[in-house]
C-alpha cells in the first residue's frame, strides 16, 4: 500500500521523548526526510536514540536542504520522536540483518526562526510500506566518509545521491548500490524520485548501515510493523 495517510495500528510497542529546548546549537548531520503535512520527518531511529544509553538524543535541529554552510529555509527543532520498543531492546552490537528492520524514527518538529512550520516551507514525500524487495529509488544524505570509510571532501556538506536498484538482503531487510558510507543513516530510499514534483514520490526505506568495502547500502523495508506503527502514534 501506498499513502498520505497512516493506517490504524497499536501504539503499545512505542517509546516516546517529548524534546524540552534549551538551545538549537545542535544540527542533525544524519539525514531525515519530511513525511507528512503534520510537520513530521522520518530518520534512522540510531540517529535520535541510543541503544547503549537507552536515551533520546537532545537539542537538535533539522535543516533541510542544508548546503555548506547555508540552511535556506532555517531550522527546525525536534519536539517529539518515537521509536520502536523492538529497537529500545535490541543488545549486543549493531548487526544489519537483525537490526535495521526496527532502525526507523518519526520525529515531530517545531517552528523555524521565523515562526514558519516544516511541511508548509518544504512540503512532504508520502510513504509506501508492504511493497516488494526490488524499486529503483534514489537514494540520498549527507554522508562523511565513502564505503572505504575514507573520509570525503566537503563531508557532510552537500547532499548526496546514489540512483540504484535494490535487492532482498533478508526479511524484511532491503540493499542498494551505492559508494557512501557513514554519514548517510536515516537518509531516505525515494521511489518514483522527481525532483520538481514530489506528488508522486515515496519513502520506502531509510539508511541504517553498511559493511566496510562492499558498495551498498541496507535499511529496513517500510512495513506494517515499523512504519506504520510510528504514524499511528504520530499522527503522520
Amino acid at each position: 500500500r501506498a499513502s498520505r495517510n497512516c493506517s490504524l495500528a497499536s501504539s503499545m510497542r512505542l517509546r516516546v521523548c517529548s524534546i524540552s529546548w534549551v538551545c538549537e546549537s545542535i544540527r542533525l548531520r544524519n539525514p531525515a526526510s519530511v513525511i507528512s503535512g503534520a510537520n513530521i520527518i522520518v530518520t534512522a531511529a540510531h540517529c535520535v536514540y541510543n541503544t547503549g544509553t537507552n536515551q533520546f538524543y537532545n537539542n537538535w535541529v533539522f535543516s533541510p536542504a542544508y548546503r555548506g554552510t547555508a540552511a535556506p529555509y532555517g531550522t527546525f527543532p525536534a519536539q517529539t520522536c518515537w521509536v520502536l520498543n523492538s529497537w529500545v531492546n535490541l543488545a549486543g552490537g549493531y548487526n544489519i540483518n537483525g537490526w535495521a528492520p526496527h532502525d526507523v524514527a518519526v520525529c515531530k518538529m517545531g517552528a523555524n526562526s521565523a515562526g514558519n512550520q516544516l511541511s508548509a516551507t518544504t512540503g512532504w514525500l508520502g510513504r509506501m510500506w508492504n511493497f516488494g524487495y526490488i524499486q529503483h529509488v534514489h537514494n540520498m544524505g549527507y554522508p562523511w566518509q565513502n564505503y572505504q570509510l575514507n573520509a570525503i571532501p566537503n563531508a557532510g556538506k552537500y547532499l548526496r545521491l546514489c540512483a540504484n536498484e535494490t535487492f532482498q538482503q533478508v526479511a524484511e531487510v532491503m540493499g542498494g548500490g551505492c559508494n557512501w558510507g557513514p554519514g548517510i543513516s536515516g537518509g531516505p530510499w525515494v521511489v518514483s524520485y522527481d525532483p520538481f514534483d514530489n506528488i508522486t514520490s515515496y519513502v520506502d526505506v531509510v539508511n541504517s548501515g553498511l559493511f566496510a568495502n562492499q558498495q551498498n547500502l541496507y535499511g529496513g523495508r517500510f512495513n506494517s510493523n515499523n512504519i506504520v506503527v510510528l504514524c499511528n502514534a504520530a499522527g503522520c
